[in-house]
């Protein structure tokens, strides 16, 4: 999470400076931190699933993530258009930050407390 945060920063400041080395860097970043968020995902909802069911869930999962990362960037593509390349960007970026931490809070929050045993509470 941190890594791809950092990485969607790094890119907004290569396109606000004009400087690609920094957007490059930010691209990679923000890949880094996608792949592994996105390989956490998978982790997490794959064993929930029986075996006769994972091939389905793997698609449908896929299938939904493709829709989720395409139609934004196919409405930025317009918002170019309209607002420009550096005010999409700030749009965009915002969005991508904020959804994460709202998942990240919602991930947190949701969690069920540690429950421990007498033994250990003594430790």
């Amino acid at each position: 999470m941190s890594a791809q945060t950092l990485g969607i920063l790094t890119v907004v400041a290569g396109v606000h400076l004009a400087n690609v080395p920094l957007l490059l860097i930010g691209t990679l970043l923000t890949g880094a931190g996608f792949g592994t968020n996105f390989l956490g995902s998978i982790g997490t909802i794959m064993p929930l699933a029986k075996p006769e069911e994972r091939a389905g869930l793997l698609s449908a999962f896929y299938i939904q993530s493709y829709l989720a990362f395409s139609l934004p960037a196919i409405l930025a593509g317009f918002l170019v258009r309209s607002i420009g390349y550096g005010a999409t960007t700030d749009i965009y970026a915002t969005a991508i930050v904020l959804i994460s931490l709202a998942g990240l809070m919602a991930v947190r929050n949701t969690r069920a407390p540690c429950v421990h045993s007498d033994a250990q509470r003594t430790l």
